[in-house]
């Protein structure tokens, strides 16, 4: 039988593939990294299709309005934010005016600086009935080498609610920062409804970001910000996330396999001269059934992809087995 003709006929004809045991391990061994890869597609578009910025789209509680109001006191106190290179790395820097960071001049606009303790960052507040309450920090950060500002953020996250109410807040550091939203409903700083770890490695040297991000389309700009800053951390996402399905589904498949040998043992069993690559070939030609069905039903319900094609496989092999490798059947 012809490959082409083989892989079709494998789709739903369980003799097929175990009579595809004595072919060539190299037509299994396709069919499986194909499988895969189509098992992953799922996976990969709906990570690859986020965007940073969708944390500013949906119960931001006041957050797209605070980050507005940051780059306008910015820009006013002519506070610029720049993009530069130092030792082959993309850094922000911070050039003041007169009016240095953290100088209140008057809270009447609902924002102004803390200046008490060691921490000194930017505030946003707004009215909430007939309450003001706090919608938006701004840590200013770039002294901070990345262990520390990486510290720094864990202890923000880590403070009582009981002691200081949650409040979205975004972290400015040198060599990145972190935006974290949190929901009016929030009951705890360690759980936000959305948070973002961003980088500067995709602006230009000498780009003014951030306190640039004035007048009407003030909001576009700082979503334009953080999806190009969230790209490196996405990419890197990415890859770890199908690198980690990637092999959930490499050692199902391979137990599977396993299952298929030991089921074909026994002194009086008339499958026991199945040998393990034998069995191995059959689980990986068995495998692209249920990695196309996986496929489909995981672009229908996106968060159940990643564990649609072990279910899957596991009951192709169990059907299989029970029909195909059964001795009494065969009796």
């Amino acid at each position: 039988m012809k490959p082409f003709r083989y892989v079709l006929k494998s789709l739903f004809n369980n003799s097929v593939i175990i009579e595809g045991r004595k072919r060539k391990w190299i037509e299994s061994f396709i069919i499986f990294v194909l499988a895969m890869i189509i098992a992953l597609i799922p996976t990969v578009v709906t990570i690859a299709s986020v965007k940073g910025s969708a944390l500013l789209d949906a119960n931001s509680n006041g957050v797209d309005e605070g980050l507005k109001y940051f780059s306008e006191t910015m820009n006013k106190k002519q506070i610029k934010f720049k993009i530069k290179e130092e030792n082959k790395e993309k850094v922000i820097t911070i050039e003041e005016s007169d009016f240095k960071w953290g100088e209140n001049d008057n809270d009447t606009d609902g924002y102004y600086f803390n200046n008490r303790g060691e921490d000194n960052y930017f505030i946003y507040e707004r009215y909430d009935g007939d309450k003001r309450v706090e919608r938006l920090r701004v840590y200013q950060l770039i002294n901070l080498d990345a262990n520390a500002f990486s510290d720094k953020i864990e202890s923000i996250r880590n403070q009582s609610i009981e002691t200081t109410p949650t409040s979205s807040f975004m972290a400015i550091g040198k060599t990145s920062s972190y935006l974290c939203v949190y929901s009016k409903a929030s009951e705890s700083w360690a759980s936000p409804i959305a948070a973002r770890f961003l980088t500067y490695d995709r602006f230009e040297d000498g780009q003014e970001v951030i306190s640039s991000y004035v007048g009407e389309h003030s909001l576009n700009n700082w979503k334009e910000f953080i999806d190009t800053s969230y790209t490196s951390t996405k990419i890197t996402s990415l890859f770890t996330q199908v690198g980690i399905y990637a092999a959930l589904n490499f050692g199902i498949s391979l137990f599977m396999a396993i299952m298929v040998f030991i089921i074909t043992r026994g002194k009086n069993n008339p499958y026991r001269d199945y040998k393990f690559i034998e069995a191995i070939k059959i689980v990986s030609v068995a495998s692209l059934t249920p990695s196309i069905i996986a496929a489909l039903i995981g672009f229908i319900l996106p968060a159940y992809s990643t564990m649609l094609f072990m279910v899957i496989l596991g009951v192709r092999i169990m059907w299989l087995t029970s029909k195909n490798l059964n001795p009494a059947i065969r009796n």
